[in-house]
């Protein structure tokens, strides 16, 4: 009980503190603090007592013995001449050895192994830990979904040469003469055979096609058509507008060959840079499939962007049944999935280049569908802009029978861009026409700037099957 004086101060009885001291326990075998040991003495804890034998262990530890089960073991258990004696036997005080017991009852009792011979012998030593087992063969990845639908024959291969360029119309402006006068200057339908041109044209979340909006586009398609250059409008959207339209994919295609004929477009050229799992992307090909099959009676190609990581429009091998055209956006680097070595020698970049360019250049990809894509920008790094470089990669597509080349993107105002045969980046890109990231540092850490007026000459050659 607990009783408080007349002052509130709280009165204690007279106590008595008891003192006992547990059972010593075995300390685990990786206690940090533990001094070294000898012979095969375990480490100890040096805060435990042993029990009936009035030693800590830290006077053990001074005596080097150690503490087990209770016990203390002596000093002379610790020494050279029972360094080999298991601790269990030290322990028990038995600072023995095999060879010391002279009958196999003694024997197997300190666990060693009596002999034909009828001598005790230590037990042979535990062999090795072999460790884990090697992992066996992995097994083989499931095989695909069945596709869902089934793909008309694809045309003969053409040999046919496209030259394709992306550009941005102004949305609020039918004023198109800096990129009009560009054209004409650089040889018009001998250089451009198709404007690959973003207007706002998307599927919407119903699965609708809405046409964009875009002066620019409206007046430039007519120019460029009087020039012999083909129009074609990019179209984009969300994944969950894609999937609408796929349930109900009559709506969106009846109106893009609407305005295919009315417009009299080159073509259709799909963006959509998103994952998906690989049924939706086959469900992407169908769709596009049936797109395709719809627009070929009005004269309308259809392309899609691609590359290599985006799940949507990673699927070369079944997307290239749905479309006219796969344009490869990984060649838009010359290193693996844009981690770059912008210091390393021509041949090293070239053969990074390569390592893209050769995810579409397969057995798998039916070369007509294929069409390489070239960033015309210093983002990827400056070897993109060097006019030896730009030579070896057109070299390569010729090579291969590639029939296209995609120009991403063309620029109408450069300033001291082109040089003829080197490169130099002047400083923050002033291009009116909207350089990719103008004032952005590329991946050199150097300002960007844009190049696509170097590609012209390519170009050229290129169409005029040189």
């Amino acid at each position: 009980m607990i009783h408080f004086g007349t002052s509130g101060a709280l009165l204690l009885p007279a106590t008595i503190f008891l003192v006992w001291c547990e059972p010593a326990r075995s300390a685990p075998p990786d206690t940090p603090n533990s001094p070294p040991t000898e012979g095969n003495l375990s480490p100890w804890s040096p805060t435990e007592h042993v029990t009936g034998t009035g030693l800590s262990s830290e006077t053990c530890c001074t005596a080097k013995c150690g503490c087990r089960d209770g016990l203390c073991c002596t000093a002379s258990c610790c020494g050279a001449t029972c360094a080999a004696t298991p601790q269990a036997e030290c322990c028990s005080g038995k600072c023995t050895t095999c060879a010391s017991n002279t009958d196999k009852t003694s024997c197997l009792a300190a666990h060693c192994v009596w002999t034909s011979a009828g001598t005790c012998a230590p037990p042979p030593p535990s062999p090795p830990n072999p460790g884990p087992a090697p992992p066996g063969p992995k097994p083989p990845p499931p095989p695909p979904p069945p596709m869902p639908c089934t793909f008309a024959p694809s045309p003969p291969a053409t040999k046919e040469r496209v030259a394709s360029w992306w550009y941005s119309p102004e949305s609020t402006s039918a004023n198109n003469s800096e990129i009009l006068t560009l054209l004409k200057l650089q040889g018009g339908s001998k250089a451009v055979s198709v404007i690959i041109m973003g207007c706002g044209d998307v599927v919407a979340a119903n699965g609708t096609f809405i046409r964009g909006v875009s002066l620019g586009c409206d007046a430039l398609i007519p120019e460029l058509h009087a020039m012999g250059i083909g129009s074609e409008r990019v179209v984009g959207g969300t994944l969950a507008g894609l999937q609408a339209a796929f349930a109900n994919p009559t709506p969106s295609i009846t109106a893009m060959v609407a305005l295919a004929k009315e417009l009299s477009l080159y073509g259709y050229s799909s963006d959509y840079e998103m994952q998906a799992t690989k049924p939706v992307a086959q469900a992407f090909a169908c769709y596009l499939a049936s797109l395709r099959a719809a627009l070929k009676p009005v004269g309308t190609r259809l392309t899609m962007f691609n590359d290599n990581f985006d799940g949507l429009i990673d699927d070369y091998p079944d997307l290239q049944h749905g479309v006219d055209r796969l344009l490869d956006g990984d060649t838009y680097w010359y290193w693996n999935k844009r981690e770059h070595n912008h210091n390393a020698s021509f041949e090293a970049n070239m053969t990074g280049w390569l390592n893209s360019y050769h995810g579409i250049i397969t057995a798998d990809i039916d070369r007509s569908k294929v069409g390489i894509a070239m960033l015309a920008a210093t983002d990827g790094g400056l070897w993109n802009c060097v006019n030896s470089s730009m030579a070896a990669r057109m070299a390569q597509l010729k090579a291969d029978n590639v029939s296209e080349v995609s120009i991403f993107r063309i620029f109408a105002d450069e300033p001291a861009c082109n040089d003829g045969t080197g490169f130099q980046c002047p400083g923050p890109t002033t291009n009116k026409s909207g350089g990719t990231w103008p004032g952005h540092l590329n991946s050199d850490g150097q300002p960007e700037c844009a190049c696509s007026t170097k590609w012209f000459a390519f170009m050229r050659e290129w169409l005029a099957g040189n």
